[in-house]
């Protein structure tokens, strides 16, 4: 069996997501390749990862971004509507990390609004908890789940979910 690919995206917000930065930095899994898009958050955070190989960088382009997830086996990412569909589109397995205000981390908690909408979904892996153990278990979790060549959701449905919520 090859190596898998997880793809990594905190999005472009201009605040750092160090929190989920720290849970992929945690994880040691044999046969498994990384990219990962930080954004402004701590590389630093990624020191160890990067040096079994993962590539790094800190914004993509959308057509970049569409390649990797496409190529990927999981998509790991915040709970941005944009990153979202876009997984969703491709029928990837997806685990959600919220961005939360408390960690100023985002503005408001948006999206944890968005992902107690989207959790118990097939394909789809929540993870509020900043500990690296859940967060592991996910991820083998979603590596267990065949990619699905049916989108998981409606777009129309999150769109009219985040319009009724955020205005």
């Amino acid at each position: 069996m090859g190596r898998s690919l997880i793809c990594v995206t905190v999005g472009t917000l201009d605040k750092p997501f160090d929190r989920l930065l720290r849970l992929v930095a945690a994880v040691r899994m044999d046969a498994i390749d990384w990219s990962i898009q930080y954004g402004v958050g701590d590389r630093r955070i990624l020191d160890g990862v990067e040096a079994s190989g993962a590539e790094l960088r800190d914004f993509v382009t959308d057509g970049d971004l569409t390649a990797i997830m496409n190529k990927a086996s999981v998509i790991v990412s915040h709970a941005g509507v944009g990153s979202i569909l876009k997984a969703n589109g491709l029928g990837k397995p997806l685990i959600i990390v919220p961005r939360l205000s408390n960690y100023d981390e985002h503005f408001d908690d948006h999206q944890r609004q968005i992902t107690n909408y989207l959790r118990g979904r097939s394909g789809i892996y929540v993870v509020d908890d900043s500990e690296p153990g859940y967060f592991y278990r996910q991820l083998q979790l979603a590596l267990s789940t065949p990619d699905n060549p049916e989108p998981l959701l409606r777009p129309e449905k999150i769109q009219d979910f985040v319009s009724s919520r955020v205005g």
